[in-house]
């Protein structure tokens, strides 16, 4: 999910942002949980070529979509409320609710070897928004994009 940091995404819809460390005290906590859903759509185009034919320069415009969760919720109730946590166990029930969505664009330096991406990604639908989590497109603005760097297709 190319519109949020690394492992901030999740755990489903749960509103648990402990990203400081502040609750338990240990420094940061990143996000991980037992099941994953992902799916991406990518168009990608040619733009040029650099150095006379030497580097390909390509660009795409993405969507990605997915979350991931717990499959029970695991709560030790010395460090995280039982409260924070509602809603990053996986139900089938509810699961197309908490899906994440994001769109944005990039360039694509192919250098017949490996290609170097330069990805910029909007937050469509965030889940776990403390409010308007149901809304999409809900306060865009043009710096509130994810940059993204990678080597290789993502997928």
């Amino acid at each position: 999910m190319r519109g949020w940091q690394v492992r901030q995404l999740g755990l489903g819809s749960s509103k648990f942002y402990d990203t400081a460390g502040s609750a338990t005290g240990t420094g940061p906590l990143d996000r991980f949980g037992d099941v994953q859903l992902e799916g991406n759509v990518e168009y990608r185009f040619p733009i040029g070529t650099l150095f006379r034919g030497g580097v390909k320069v390509l660009s795409a415009v993405y969507v990605d979509a997915g979350n991931i969760w717990n499959r029970h919720v695991l709560v030790d109730a010395n460090q995280i409320p039982d409260e924070a946590m509602k809603g990053s166990d996986f139900k089938f029930d509810r699961f197309y609710q908490e899906l994440a969505v994001d769109a944005g664009t990039g360039l694509r330096f192919d250098f017949d070897l490996f290609i170097i991406r330069f990805d910029y990604a909007y937050k469509i639908k965030d889940p776990q928004r403390w409010t308007h989590s149901e809304s999409w497109f809900y306060d865009m603005q043009l710096f509130n994009g994810q940059f993204q760097l990678g080597i290789g297709y993502p997928f």
